[in-house]
């Protein structure tokens, strides 16, 4: 089977699209016939020699301490910075979703080395030797999923399927795998996860991790169909948080988040985590979110010290291209976001469905669509929380684009359920709190 390598983005790594194990068998056809093959075993990996548990069943783990298993590594082969980046952020990855912790290694006596060798491999678990290699070839093998696929053999997994007793033991029903999962690896264009339970109440001590990965050139979309997390002061209990990025490191995009505002994000790169966090105390539904891949999406808050923000955009100048872009506006809490638009060359479209400009409050769960608009119509003057802007062009010979300036204004009500207070008002109870507190040691 003849499969196309995935391209070198802009920094020469390459970006994996494919199937993972796949793409490794097409890369690891070099390997045969030459003396890199030998001891290769199922395509991709190896076994140490004379691997057996001598020194008992732990012997053949890499150690663990609170819960948590750390795997030391070092770069031995001049893998650039972009591609250090690529595999320090898989390993980031496995991090955020198990419980394995890697670490630069100091003086550990085992370690895993990635090297730039031929094909992309790995040993099956620790073995007795102090390096451990796992080959990476560059730039082929520094994908995320091949990445992640060579530090699970590394961290002891086989491939199952190779087992030449499988059929005896294993009989896998697709029918009876749960699809309700708390906490998953995204990769389609779009999709929906949902809190553990939904549409019922969500469990206590629930502790959800989601990672969504686009495509390099993609970003990504969260909106949610429901959303309501039993409020209190701050969101310290049960709330759900959205990083701009891949792990608990990246910065927070919206979080924590309780109560009913549902908190819809564009994210600035092509990963997002979501993770959500219940206690013991009393719970709600809980949450069900979609999400989708979009090559041009921006982020924007409107904020009550700054007059007026203003975006302009132009599509393409090509007649059959395609222009389409997102952006979505959020105002501060006890604000709203006032918003004027106007659109140029933009062409008539029976029931607006090829040429549009679509808008909606999704501050609410599920959004309200606040006017959907095309050919000369007027626009009026919008207002809502979060406004997310769809606009969407078939292409003409004059080149469509809109402009748009948008505000934030105080809101004369404010939408009741929600957890999360503002730092003033956090340091007003603060003080309130001291004052008592000195009042009771003062009697």
């Amino acid at each position: 089977m003849q499969l196309r390598l995935s391209r070198p983005d802009a920094f020469g790594v390459t970006v994996d699209h494919s199937d993972v194990v796949n793409l490794i068998m097409e890369i690891n056809k070099d390997l045969i016939n030459t003396s890199a093959s030998e001891n290769v075993i199922g395509g991709d990996y190896r076994e140490h020699p004379g691997s057996s548990c001598f020194g008992g069943h732990n012997s053949c783990l890499w150690p663990s301490s609170n819960m948590n298993i750390y795997v030391p590594y070092i770069f031995r082969s001049n893998y650039n910075k972009a591609q250090r980046a690529v595999i320090t952020a898989s390993m980031a990855e496995l991090e955020t979703l198990t419980c394995v912790k890697f670490k630069y290694r100091t003086r550990e006596m085992t370690y895993l080395e990635f090297i730039d060798g031929i094909g992309c491999w790995s040993y099956v678990g620790p073995g007795k030797q102090r390096a451990q290699e796992i080959s990476l070839q560059k730039p082929h093998c520094v994908q995320v999923g091949i990445i992640q696929h060579q530090l699970m053999h590394a961290l002891g997994f086989y491939h199952e399927n190779c087992r030449t007793d499988r059929d005896d033991y294993v009989e896998l029903k697709m029918e009876n795998i749960k699809k309700e999962v708390c906490g998953n690896l995204l990769t389609k264009s779009d999709g929906i996860f949902t809190s553990p339970n939904y549409p019922d109440m969500y469990p206590s001590f629930a502790n959800c991790k989601w990672i969504i990965r686009a495509p390099l050139e993609y970003k990504i979309i969260v909106e949610f169909d429901f959303f309501y997390i039993q409020p209190f002061i701050g969101c310290y209990r049960d709330h759900l948080k959205i990083h701009d990025g891949s792990n608990i490191r990246s910065p927070i995009l919206k979080g924590p988040a309780c109560g009913k505002v549902a908190p819809a994000v564009i994210s600035s790169q092509n990963k997002l985590l979501i993770t959500f966090f219940s206690s013991g105390q009393k719970h709600s539904r809980g949450f069900s979110a979609k999400y989708q891949f979009v090559k041009c999406g921006e982020m924007l808050t409107a904020s009550p010290t700054r007059i007026i923000g203003r975006v302009e955009y132009k599509g393409s100048m090509k007649p059959h291209e395609v222009s389409s872009c997102f952006w979505l506006i959020q105002a501060h809490r006890g604000h709203k976001v006032v918003l004027e638009i106007t659109t140029y060359n933009f062409q008539q479209s029976i029931k607006c469905i090829d040429a549009y400009l679509e808008i909606h409050d999704v501050s609410v769960a599920p959004p309200i669509k606040r006017g959907i608009f095309c050919g000369k119509r007027p626009i009026p003057v919008i207002e809502g929380i979060a406004l997310l802007i769809e606009f969407s062009h078939p292409g003409s010979k004059t080149q469509p684009g809109l402009r748009f300036d948008y505000k934030c204004v105080a809101s004369p009500t404010e939408r009741k359920g929600e957890g999360s207070i503002q730092r003033s008002q956090c340091s007003a109870c603060m003080l309130v709190l001291c004052m008592l507190l000195i009042s009771s040691w003062t009697m």
